[in-house]
C-alpha cells in the first residue's frame, strides 16, 4: 500500500468509495502480513489460517463490488 498522504477526491460523492478502497487495501496488507508471520507456536495454526483466509475472501468479495 502506498505510504504517505492521501488526497481525497474533489467530488464529495466519491469520498466514501475512496475511503473504502484505502481501508480494503490496508486490511489486505495487514492480512497478508498476519498470514506470512504466524508465530512458530503451531497450536491453533490451522484455525488461525482458516480464520484469516475467511477474512481475505470476505474482503475480496467486497472489493469486487467497486
Amino acid at each position: 500500500m502506498p505510504q504517505g498522504k492521501f488526497e481525497l477526491p474533489k467530488n464529495p460523492a466519491d469520498i466514501a468509495a475512496f475511503r473504502y478502497k484505502v481501508n480494503v487495501e490496508y486490511l489486505m496488507d495487514f492480512l497478508k502480513f498476519a498470514i506470512e508471520n504466524i508465530p512458530e507456536n503451531r497450536n491453533g495454526k490451522e484455525h488461525r489460517m482458516k480464520t484469516l483466509h475467511s477474512y481475505v475472501l470476505d474482503m475480496e468479495s467486497k472489493h469486487d463490488d467497486f
